[in-house]
């Protein structure tokens, strides 16, 4: 037995609404894949970076710790 349907690949591409082909639906799809991918990766990071500024700030806390204690004691 065999059926068909049709299928109308309506996407946005650039902003605007295309019908496109089989091959261009996947190529399209590729690209938004490449893109949110990028973006993502850009926003962690954007995240890492700025954990490690206060890591290092923290770990700069740890190194002098006995005058951090010092210097509260005093007040």
């Amino acid at each position: 037995m065999q059926e068909t349907f049709g299928i109308i690949f309506l996407a946005l591409v650039n902003g605007s609404p295309r019908v496109l082909k089989l091959k261009e639906i996947l190529v399209e799809y590729v690209n938004h894949r490449k893109e949110i991918i990028t973006r993502r990766t850009i926003f962690d990071l954007d995240k890492a970076k700025a954990r490690a500024h206060i890591v290092d700030g923290l770990k700069k806390a740890v190194d002098i710790l006995d005058q951090i204690i010092r210097t509260i004691r005093k007040f």
